[in-house]
């Protein structure tokens, strides 16, 4: 799905490899940067494109919340492959609607499951953002693993 913003171009692409997340492209930084306030993952620059320089991922409701305006899925492109590496973690959040609590983390890809559904209890809404690089917090969970 090509967006026009008033500085530049979105494209928003799903791929396999995801799925509740959006990759968003940029052409230029100002059109990433409509994602700040509604997703957790990093703004990437990526020197490798000549179109989309940035990007970033985001949830369904994330992107109609930046872009103040609703999407269907059908109107996303979905990749017969994935374009991103597979992540090395992500930062999660889970909540409850009953309580003022929620959890806040970033955990390793390989423990993402476990750490979702292994509890004994569960979320009434949890997102995972991919992340591409070691956190310091993943780099202790290795650590600890090992």
């Amino acid at each position: 799905m090509l967006v026009p913003t008033q500085t530049g171009f979105l494209e928003i692409v799903k791929e396999p490899q995801f799925d509740q997340v959006y990759k968003i492209k940029a052409t230029n930084i100002e059109s990433a940067r409509l994602f700040r306030k509604h997703t957790q993952a990093r703004i990437i620059f990526n020197d490798y494109s000549k179109d989309y320089r940035f990007y970033t991922y985001a949830f369904r409701e994330d992107i109609s919340a930046a872009l103040e305006m609703r999407f269907r899925e059908s109107d996303v492109e979905e990749l017969d492959k994935n374009i991103s590496p597979a992540p090395v973690g992500y930062r999660c959040l889970g909540f409850w609607h009953d309580r003022d609590e929620d959890v806040q983390l970033d955990i390793l890809a390989e423990e993402l499951h476990d750490f979702e559904f292994g509890h004994g209890f569960s979320f009434d809404e949890f997102r995972a953002w991919p992340l591409f690089h070691m956190t310091d917090e993943l780099v202790e969970q290795k650590n600890r693993a090992a």
